[in-house]
């Protein structure tokens, strides 16, 4: 039987849905969206440095190994304000990660960073194009609860089917179902990092996302470092290798290697190669020296 406060959720045969969250005493209709940009935006949230800079980065590592499963954490409500909080302290100078004072608020965070590590870990498969059904790290998949209804469309002549969520990770559960059924053409942005839809099957290197003054896009200030590609293509290429070097990590049916890094270790290195990146487009180091703070071994 579902508790006080549900989502419910509709979905046509093109990935759009219809929300509605449901308390004991309000019906509140969230905006329209679809299955695609619901789990793109989820996993385009720049949460890595936010961790870093909270100091949860441990933390996580060690919930991670014992939660591969995803099961459930947080409710809806401690979820979205938790979200809300890590966008929150891109844009807004009056927070910083010692607002993190409750359990409460710690756990909701750590689960989103859980649930948001293994989506993006999942579009890099997608965007690598390996073979789903080969690769056991999707196993939770298989498995999501929720409550669903059957009403009668008088109107269409049709019955229609509603889905209700208890937990946010059982939502982004069927979402990613339905990405697999859907299958859309994405990218990864090569400044950003983020996922992002494409018309066509061809890779686009930049997305429209906003970078931090919150206007200009990536595909707007791209075009600035054209001229640079060398030391983007090296970036992206070191970047690569050391973060599957961290998901090795993780697969505990795998011997540990000397090479393993840690979500720690991955987050050191990847704040310093971005700066060396920064620094060499800025005239400060040159490619020689910025090469050799990126690529190590």
């Amino acid at each position: 039987m579902l508790q006080e406060k549900y989502l419910s959720v509709r979905i046509d045969d093109e990935g759009n849905l219809k929300r509605i969250f449901h308390t004991e005493s309000s019906e509140d209709k969230l905006p329209d969206t679809t299955a695609v940009d619901e789990v793109l935006d989820f996993a385009g949230i720049m949460l890595q440095r936010f961790m870093s800079n909270a100091e949860l980065t441990d933390d996580f590592q060690n919930q991670y190994i014992k939660n591969k499963e995803l099961k459930h954490c947080v409710d809806f409500d401690d979820f979205y304000h938790a979200v809300q909080m890590i966008n929150d302290y891109w844009t807004r100078k009056d927070i910083c990660p010692s607002f993190i004072a409750s359990d409460e608020f710690k756990t909701a965070v750590l689960h989103i960073a859980n649930l948001h590590f293994s989506i993006n870990k999942f579009l890099y498969r997608i965007n690598e194009n390996t073979d789903m059904e080969l690769d056991d790290s999707f196993s939770f998949l298989s498995n999501f609860d929720c409550n669903i209804k059957y009403s009668y469309n008088e109107n269409e002549n049709s019955v229609e089917t509603e889905y209700r969520f208890q937990y946010p990770d059982d939502y982004y559960k069927f979402l990613l179902m339905h990405f697999v059924r859907l299958k859309p053409n994405i990218s990864r942005c090569w400044l950003c990092g983020r996922y992002f839809k494409t018309k066509t099957k061809k890779k686009n290197k930049y997305c429209r996302n906003t970078l931090g003054d919150g206007v200009t896009s990536c595909r707007i200030f791209a075009p600035k470092l054209y001229s640079k590609s060398d030391i983007e293509i090296l970036f992206d290429k070191v970047n690569q290798r050391m973060y599957k070097r961290y998901e090795r990590a993780l697969n505990s049916e795998k011997k540990p290697s000397a090479k393993d890094l840690t979500y720690t270790q991955y987050c050191d290195w990847h704040d310093k190669a971005i700066k060396a990146r920064n620094d060499y487009m800025d005239g400060i180091i040159s490619f020689e020296q910025a090469s050799k703070i990126m690529d190590v071994e």
